[in-house]
C-alpha cells in the first residue's frame, strides 16, 4: 500500500521533479509539494520549505530563512528519528543548471523535525502551534487508512492502527519487553493529563486503546515535560528511554508514508494541483501574538509579498504575445491562476523588466562569443512617442543574432555628454560642430542688433 523511494543522489533534477500546489488543504506539511520521479518509477514527495517557513515565522521564528534551514538540517540530525542520509535540497550556487532550484525536505525529515521542535523550543507560541498541527496531521493519516496497519518497532511487538486512528498493541508491546516499562509510560502519560496536555487517560487491559493524536503527542513532549518538571529524561540506555526511541522512528515512519499515500492517491486525483501557488508573504517582525504581549491588541506588522517566478513568467509572456506594456497586460490578465497571486501590481514591472533583460544582455553576449565579424542593422522607429534606435547584430561565424539594446534617442540637434557610445573622433567632430553652432547663433544675433 505505501510508496517506498530512496534517492541515492544529493540533489533534486528539476526534470524529475513536478510541483504540486496543495493550498486547498491548510493542515499539510507545505502550499507547495514536489513530486519526483526516480528511474526505477517510484515516487517520493519532498515539500517546499520556503512555505513552512512563513508558518513557523508567523508563529514567533525570529531566524532567516537560509539561517532557519541550516537550524533544520541540524535539528533533523540532532533528533535521531530520520535514516534518511539525503532529506533536504536547497538552492545553492553550486548546482548545476539541471537540479531544482527550490528549498524542500522529505516528509520523514519535516515530521522529525517537528518532534525536534517539542523537545528542544523555547519559544511559547511555536511549541502552541506544533501541538495544534500535530493532531490535523494524524487525522489525515487515520482517513487514508482503509483496513488496520501494523506499525513496526525495532526488536520490539508491532503497533496495530485501525480506520479512525485508534491504537492497540501498546501496553503488550512495552511489557513483553520489560515489566516496569508500561509502569513508567503510564506514570508520565497520567501527569500529563492531569495537566491536560492529553486530553485522554491511558487505560490498561487486554483490548486497551489509545488514539494515534495523543500517542503522537506523548512521544513526541514527554522528553520536554520531564526536563520542565525538573526531573531527568529517560536515557537512553534505560528500558523506557530505549523503548520511547524506537516508537518516536517507527510512528515517524509511519505518518510519513501513510501521508504521502494521501497526497499521492487522494489528494491529486480529487485536486487541481497544477494551479500556481499563492505569493509568500513575508513579514519581518511578524505577528505580535496576545499571549506575548498580554492586555495588548496584536498588531501586525506591515508585509512584503513575493510573487511566484512562474506567475511573473506568465505576465512576461503576455505581455509579448499581446504587444502590450507590463503594467498593461497586468490590467487586462484576469487568469484564475493569478488571481489570488499576490504582487502583481504596476510598482513591481520595472525590476522584472531589468532582470529580465540583464538575463537577456548575457545570453546574447555568450551567442557572440568567439566571433570577430559582425553585421550591425538599425533602423530608427517611433513607439510611444519616443524616438528609438533598434538593432539586431548577426555573426556569420556563429551563424547566430541578437537584438542589441534598443536605445532611446531624444529629439534634440545636439547630442548630450554620455547619451551615445561615440568614438574619439566622433565625439570631437560633435564638439567642433556645438562650438560652431554657437559662433553662428552668437554672430546672428550680433547681426540683428546691429541692423536693428
Amino acid at each position: 500500500m505505501f510508496i517506498g523511494c530512496c534517492l541515492v543522489v544529493s540533489m533534486l533534477l528539476h526534470q524529475q521533479a513536478q510541483r504540486l500546489s496543495l493550498e486547498e488543504d491548510s493542515n499539510l506539511l507545505s502550499k507547495v509539494a514536489f513530486l519526483t520521479t526516480a528511474d526505477d518509477q517510484s515516487q517520493q514527495l519532498w515539500w517546499s520549505l520556503d512555505f513552512m517557513y512563513d508558518r513557523f515565522k508567523f508563529h514567533g521564528e525570529k531566524r532567516k530563512l537560509h539561517k532557519w534551514i541550516q537550524f533544520f538540517t541540524q535539528g533533523v540530525g540532532a533528533s535521531d528519528v530520520c535514516d534518511q542520509e539525503f532529506f533536504c535540497h536547497t538552492k545553492r550556487n553550486d548546482l548545476p543548471d539541471v537540479a531544482l532550484r527550490e528549498n524542500a525536505a522529505t516528509t520523514k525529515s519535516i515530521f522529525s523535525f517537528l518532534y525536534f521542535t517539542l523537545r528542544e523550543s523555547r519559544t511559547p507560541s511555536i511549541l502552541n502551534f506544533v501541538r495544534q498541527w500535530l493532531p490535523a496531521l494524524c487525522s489525515r493519516v487515520s482517513s487514508t487508512l482503509q483496513i488496520a496497519q501494523e506499525v513496526p518497532v525495532e526488536d520490539m511487538l508491532s503497533l496495530t492502527v485501525f480506520p479512525g486512528g485508534q491504537v492497540t498493541g501498546l501496553e503488550e508491546m512495552l511489557s513483553e519487553r520489560h515489566r516496569t516499562s508500561f509502569v513508567a509510560w503510564s506514570n508520565e502519560w497520567k501527569d500529563m493529563y492531569e495537566k491536560r496536555d492529553l486530553s485522554e487517560p491511558l487505560l490498561s487491559g487486554e483490548n486497551s486503546t489509545v488514539s494515534l493524536q495523543e500517542l503522537v503527542k506523548f512521544v513526541f513532549s514527554v522528553e520536554k515535560k520531564k526536563r520542565s518538571a525538573g526531573t531527568h529524561p529517560w536515557s537512553a540506555d534505560s528500558v523506557s528511554g530505549s523503548s520511547l526511541r524506537r516508537v518516536q522512528k517507527a510512528l515517524v515512519h509511519f505518518m510519513a508514508a501513510v501521508l504521502d499515500v494521501f497526497v499521492i492517491d487522494w489528494y491529486i486525483p480529487h485536486h487541481d494541483t497544477s494551479r500556481l501557488p499563492s505569493a509568500r508573504r513575508r513579514s519581518g517582525e511578524g505577528l505580535q501574538h496576545e499571549e506575548n504581549f498580554p492586555g495588548q491588541v496584536a498588531i501586525r506588522k506591515k508585509q512584503r509579498v513575493s510573487m511566484n517566478v512562474e506567475s511573473i513568467w506568465e505576465v512576461l509572456c503576455q505581455e509579448r504575445d499581446s504587444s502590450l506594456t507590463t503594467k498593461q497586460a497586468l490590467e487586462v490578465l484576469k487568469k484564475p491562476s493569478l488571481a489570488q497571486t499576490g504582487g502583481c501590481t504596476g510598482t513591481a514591472v520595472d525590476s522584472w523588466q531589468r532582470r529580465s533583460q540583464a538575463l537577456y544582455d548575457e545570453r546574447a553576449a555568450l551567442t557572440m562569443l568567439g566571433a570577430s565579424h559582425f553585421n550591425l542593422i538599425s533602423d530608427a522607429s517611433t513607439h510611444a512617442g519616443r524616438e528609438l534606435l533598434v538593432s539586431i547584430l548577426y555573426s556569420w561565424e556563429n551563424d547566430c543574432a541578437a537584438f542589441a539594446n534598443t536605445q532611446v534617442i531624444l529629439p534634440l540637434n545636439i547630442i548630450a555628454p554620455s547619451e551615445l557610445e561615440l568614438t574619439s573622433l566622433v565625439e570631437q567632430l560633435a564638439k567642433d560642430w556645438v562650438y560652431f553652432f554657437i559662433f553662428v547663433v552668437y554672430m546672428g544675433s550680433i547681426l540683428i542688433l546691429v541692423t536693428v
